[in-house]
């Protein structure tokens, strides 16, 4: 592969607009050509596929390796007080910590928050809010 298509792979990774990196890496080529030829290096350039495949391989982070990556910084005495308490924060959020959570049987029905105060007199909902009737 020649270093024009390097770059092409490169500038599409970025934002993924065949037609875009064509342009960019082919400065005077008119949006019609980079359409056309960058559809063309896409689809049937099997050196571009594989560094494209090899490239997004290196760049995807799964799940896991982004909360190791959170814990990690909440972990570090050495990082701000303030990104420490965002990690953390974070954290909580993945693991569930700030949701509220209500069981309500309907039989596969849907059912709102008005029925329900209609049927079992409830005045205050999930959170603390209390309801006015």
């Amino acid at each position: 592969m020649n270093e024009a298509h390097k770059t092409f792979c490169e500038k599409y990774l970025q934002h993924f607009n065949g037609a875009k990196a064509y342009q960019d890496t082919y400065k005077d080529a008119s949006y019609d050509t980079a359409r056309a030829n960058a559809s063309a290096l896409l689809k049937e350039n099997p050196e571009v596929q594989e560094y494209l495949k090899s490239r997004l391989a290196e760049l995807t982070i799964t799940s896991n390796e982004i909360i190791l990556g959170i814990a990690a910084i909440a972990r570090n005495p050495e990082e701000a007080t303030g990104s420490r308490l965002k990690a953390y924060d974070m954290l909580a959020k993945v693991n569930g910590l700030y949701l509220e959570r209500m069981d309500i049987t309907t039989g596969g029905n849907s059912i709102s928050w008005q029925q329900i105060i209609k049927q079992e007199g409830v005045e205050t909902l999930p959170g603390g809010m209390t309801v006015i009737q």
